[in-house]
């Protein structure tokens, strides 16, 4: 018995080292799969880092883009009204000689000039108000030299287009100095 209690312990040795090798191999797997799985979070947290600067990037370029778009439409559309204001000015004169000649020719006149007016207001812009008011270099150019005082006639129209003066208004001026 004593020969087969010993097999036994050599057996239950043999067992218990080979479960011991077999644990410290997975203990060794398992540290490395850790180590790998770091690694994997690392790489991850750059792509992903990666990711969310060009993704704020692309963001920045898609609003950059949009604004320029904007901005050339509403320099494209300044620029053909500002093509097209003579007109009012034609129309205004037109207007002003058929009163003294032909009323119905007038009021239709009117009409076409009430009505381009309306389409640029629509568009965005804005008449500069003029007779009646204090001279203001910024919004309004004298026509007899003077540079100060309250403005008693309109000669041309002035029009604003998002807060830009596009075109002066040339006014007369009563009470007010010279031009030094």
């Amino acid at each position: 018995m004593s020969s087969e209690a010993g097999e036994e312990k050599t057996e239950k040795n043999g067992e218990k080292l080979s479960l011991e090798l077999e644990l410290l191999t997975l203990k060794n797997e398992v540290k490395l799969l850790k180590s790998e799985l770091e690694e994997e979070r690392k790489r991850y947290n750059e792509v992903k880092n990666k990711m969310d600067y060009l993704t704020a990037d692309f963001e920045n370029f898609r609003k950059r883009v949009e604004k320029d778009k904007l901005n050339a439409t509403l320099s494209e559309k300044e620029r053909i009204i500002k093509k097209v204001l003579p007109l009012v000015d034609e129309l205004e004169l037109a207007t002003k000689m058929a009163d003294k000649n032909d009323e119905q020719l007038a009021e239709g006149l009117k009409m076409v000039l009430n009505k381009f007016i309306a389409f640029l207001r629509e568009e965005g812009f804005e008449i500069i108000e003029t007779v009646g008011k204090p001279f203001n270099p910024n919004f309004h150019e004298s026509l007899d030299g003077k540079n100060e005082g309250i403005i008693t006639e309109e000669v041309r129209k002035g029009f604003m287009f998002m807060g830009k003066v596009i075109r002066p208004s040339i006014v007369k001026l009563g009470d007010g100095g010279e031009k030094k």
